[in-house]
């Protein structure tokens, strides 16, 4: 009788915890319980998104129903509110708006067009990593002149903020290039940086 108690308890927990949940406009997860012998009743979380005021709110009435039912706290439960806590990654506005920016240039017909984009946002100061590896590609495959790429390439090389995975993503794509004389250029540039973030 005590166990059907507390489960019921824990069940109305949840079930409160989880209309307020679709109140907030989450629907990207879901509580289960599983009853078992005696007093005991084992929750497993299996909560992947929500605001965070909604989570608090979850953890609260869960561990309230832990302590008043009794209720003893598996592994499942362990993870499952380690997951709840998780900070919820944000989307970068900025870089993504850059990337689509690149890919605006990349489409144009008139390459002194291309060019003029290319090198606006390759020496473009505060220049996010991803935008910086997601420009070297068009860059190297829509520019026609080979001393265009070299001239945007090398834009990117000297920006203060050129990072590591950059260059990795330079050097990577160098033998797209065809004279030599360009990719030693591009070489010596990036053997010239003292430092790199």
């Amino acid at each position: 009788a005590r166990g059907h108690i507390i489960y019921s308890c824990v069940r109305k927990v949840v079930a409160t915890a989880g209309g307020l949940y679709n109140a907030g406009g989450s629907d990207a997860g879901h509580t289960k319980i599983r009853r078992h012998k005696g007093t005991n009743t084992r929750i497993t979380l299996d909560i992947k998104q929500g605001g965070f005021a909604m989570k608090v709110l979850t953890v609260g009435l869960m561990f309230t129903a832990l302590l008043l039912g009794g209720c003893s706290v598996g592994e499942d439960l362990k993870s499952g509110l380690d997951e709840l806590l998780k900070p919820a990654a944000k989307p970068d506005i900025e870089v993504d708006a850059t990337v689509a920016e690149i890919d605006a240039v990349a489409a144009l017909k008139s390459d002194s067009a291309k060019l003029a984009g290319f090198k606006a946002i390759a020496s473009r100061k505060g220049l996010p990593e991803r935008a910086q590896v997601h420009l070297v590609t068009p860059v190297i495959e829509k520019l026609y002149s080979d001393s265009d790429k070299q001239e945007v390439l090398l834009l990117l090389i000297n920006n203060p903020g050129f990072t590591h995975t950059a260059k990795k993503e330079v050097i990577d794509r160098l033998n797209k290039i065809k004279p030599e004389q360009v990719r030693i250029t591009i070489l010596g540039a990036i053997n010239q940086r003292n430092s790199l973030r």
